[in-house]
């Protein structure tokens, strides 16, 4: 066939009456209801979609996308300097693109710099963990800033700080962050602030739905609470980071991720900023889907990242093989887990197709199911 024919022009349509026909002799009595998938009391799918039960043209997801490419990200735990620079160094090398840096302690000003010497951090997005009290963070912060101001592409560096219970934190506490997101909006425009953290809500597929409630709810909570203290909207979500886990359920997480594209558009489209892109949406293996067998990690973890990959996310860590067995991990392990994503990207080519599941009715109706059934609750509650 020439490359310039219509693909399927030989094949005639089958309309749903007709597969339905053939699926009833086929099953021999059995109903087709019968197939369904249960995820939990109220959320069944079936086996059987087709065409005449979408619009003609179904509607794509929100994205401000020009690909679907996404960042490699690794742990960097960070406890010695010199420690953590080789670890970093060898994952830069090895093809990692938005290192995070798990500190065990506040680093001071001379700390950063050792630590940063030598990274280019204008080609990469730099992610800062490990901050357990929120009293922690302002002086976290402002040794990494005073760093970086001094770096003459500072203007184009990128990255984020994740903070454990900053959609709850006090309101003295607060009203400092506010200070900072608005110094830090013009002096660092491409650091984001505020992480919606998803990991706490995950449940596994048969809390799915309240995992999506749970990120619109802290979610909408930051976005009340700084603007609130007289942030604007787009500074608030200018700021945000969606993290969330991923779990073994291939097609219900590819459906998850793409429902909660379409469901924070509704929350931005609540704050009236629709003409803003989608916040970036950080995924990582739900520790709660490893095991104490490396090789079993292993073939897991590569159908979570293509999950997470075909849904469309920006940033993904898969977590070394070897990492649940109480030891530290070997630098093989780390090695295997960021080959997956590069396997991903360079012999799969899936960073080049914008959501790739778009038009499969089986995804397209269980996203459509999970983002209904999660607004329809969030709304109520």
């Amino acid at each position: 066939m020439a490359s310039h024919d219509p693909l399927f022009e030989a094949f005639s349509r089958v309309s749903k009456a007709e597969w339905l026909e053939k699926i009833r002799k086929e099953l021999k009595g059995q109903s087709l209801e019968s197939l369904d998938w249960v995820i939990r009391p109220g959320l069944a799918l079936s086996p059987f979609s087709h065409r005449e039960d979408w619009p003609l043209e179904l509607p794509p997801l929100p994205a401000h996308r020009l690909s679907n490419d996404w960042e490699i990200g690794e742990d960097i735990p960070v406890d010695t300097i010199p420690d953590a620079r080789r670890r970093a160094f060898e994952a830069l090398e090895g093809g990692v693109q938005a290192p995070r840096w798990n500190l065990k302690r506040p680093l001071k000003l001379p700390e950063w710099e050792e630590l940063l010497e030598g990274v280019e951090l204008d080609f990469v997005s730099t992610h800062i963990a490990g901050i357990q009290k929120v009293e922690e963070f302002p002086a976290i912060w402002e040794a990494f800033f005073e760093m970086v101001q001094m770096h003459p592409q500072r203007l184009s560096l990128r990255g984020s700080i994740y903070i454990h219970g900053i959609a709850f934190a006090e309101e003295a506490f607060a009203r400092e962050m506010a200070k900072l997101l608005e110094k830090s909006t013009f002096a660092l425009p491409g650091f984001r602030l505020l992480t919606v953290n998803g990991h706490l809500d995950f449940k596994g597929s048969a809390g799915v739905v309240e995992e999506l409630i749970g990120v619109l709810v802290r979610g909408a909570r930051l976005m009340d609470r700084y603007t609130d203290l007289g942030l604007s909207a787009e500074m608030v979500h200018h700021h945000i980071q969606i993290s969330v886990s991923i779990g073994t359920d291939y097609f219900l997480e590819i459906a998850k991720i793409r429902a909660l594209r379409v469901l924070w558009a509704h929350i931005m489209e609540a704050y009236g900023i629709t003409h803003l892109p989608l916040p970036p949406i950080d995924v990582r293996l739900a520790a709660e889907s490893q095991v104490k067998d490396p090789n079993q990690n292993m073939i897991r973890a590569t159908t979570q990242a293509m999950s997470a990959v075909i849904a469309g996310v920006d940033r993904l860590t898969i977590p070394p093989s070897d990492a649940f067995q109480g030891q530290t991990a070997t630098s093989f392990s780390r090695r295997i887990a960021r080959n997956v994503q590069h396997l991903m990207k360079m012999e799969s080519y899936l960073d080049r197709v914008i959501d790739p599941a778009a038009g499969s009715y089986y995804i397209e109706q269980l996203t459509d199911t999970l983002a209904r059934q999660a607004w329809e609750n969030f709304q109520r509650g």
